[in-house]
């Protein structure tokens, strides 16, 4: 069985401040919160702490025996538990009723956090096939998100993430491959960030000024740099890391469908882009042609749809 209960979290004096305020606007949350935290930490820190007080109220009526046969998650510490004693028994059956509901509820905040936007989850994707990179999770998917609080992983039907990370706010590389982000990528090229970036941006920058640009600048050098990996053929993508690379091969696929270079097929199409991801990344595992297909297969009917119509009203006005 999975080890239960919280490791022990350094309080500061803002996080202490945070808790007992009764807040649950993860806005609120003070600047010296790290920006990714794992499940158990981000419920603490992020959930309604009436929800938080409720499921531990409910813990501490069990003992350590009742609370081990349970499939649910231990926020309370152990040394907290109730002592056994001789009619305990009696009473155990309506413990764990009110707290799974009590848990449920908890989720629920959760789940509501993320389908509103508040809060962000990343993770790295076990099945149905393994992958190596964190990508982010649609919040589209949050009222079916199962959490497992001690693998820290999240289900969603055969879906399954691990090493789970919770932010306030969205990674600009891993963006869900969804029509929303397609559509942003066909946004106007000048956009505020862009005007930000051209104005607060030297002429000339050395690597010690990086750390001083703003959030608009860095999405903008960002943006510039997937730009190049697609439009240029020699231009190679920086290490990954924590960087998804899906969005990348999913903005070339989606140029290529602008310029008619689109394969007949989904499989010919994923073979191309699994072989040209392949080229731009050195030294690092990149999605498979199978992954590829899987992922973009309602995109490229879309792409392939749009790319088709315009070549038929091409050869229209041609004739």
């Amino acid at each position: 069985m999975a080890s239960k209960g919280p490791q022990p979290q350094p309080e500061t004096q803002s996080t202490a401040a945070h808790a007992s305020s009764g807040h649950n606007d993860v806005r609120d949350a003070a600047p010296d919160f790290p920006l990714h935290l794992p499940l158990r930490q981000a419920i603490l820190t992020w959930c309604k702490p009436d929800l938080v007080a409720a499921v531990r109220q409910e813990e501490v009526r069990l003992t350590e025996h009742q609370q081990a046969g349970l499939d649910l998650p231990l926020l309370c510490d152990v040394s907290e538990l109730a002592v056994p004693h001789r009619d305990g028994w009696m009473a155990g059956y309506a413990s764990h009723t009110a707290l799974r509901g009590a848990w449920d509820r908890l989720f629920n905040d959760l789940r509501r956090k993320v389908e509103g936007g508040e809060l962000f989850l990343e993770g790295v994707r076990l099945a149905p096939e393994r992958g190596t990179t964190p990508e982010e999770i649609s919040s589209s998917w949050a009222a079916d998100m199962k959490f497992d609080l001690d693998r820290n992983t999240v289900q969603v039907g055969q879906d399954r993430f691990g090493a789970i990370t919770v932010s306030t706010r969205p990674s600009p590389w891993q963006t869900a491959v969804e029509t929303p982000f397609a559509q942003r990528l066909a946004a106007p090229a000048q956009s505020r960030a862009a005007r930000v970036a051209s104005r607060d941006a030297p002429e000339r920058m050395t690597v010690d000024q990086v750390a001083g640009l703003s959030d608009d600048v860095i999405l903008v050098l960002l943006e510039e740099h997937a730009r190049r990996v697609i439009d240029t053929p020699d231009a190679k993508l920086i290490a990954p890391g924590k960087i998804s690379l899906m969005p990348i091969i999913l903005r070339k696929m989606l140029k290529r469908a602008d310029d008619g270079e689109l394969l007949n097929t989904l499989a010919a199409e994923g073979r191309f882009l699994a072989q040209w991801i392949t080229s731009k990344v050195e030294h690092h595992h990149v999605p498979s042609e199978r992954t590829i297909t899987k992922v973009l297969g309602k995109e490229y009917g879309a792409a392939k749809a749009r790319s088709n119509a315009a070549i038929q009203k091409s050869k229209t006005l041609g004739r």
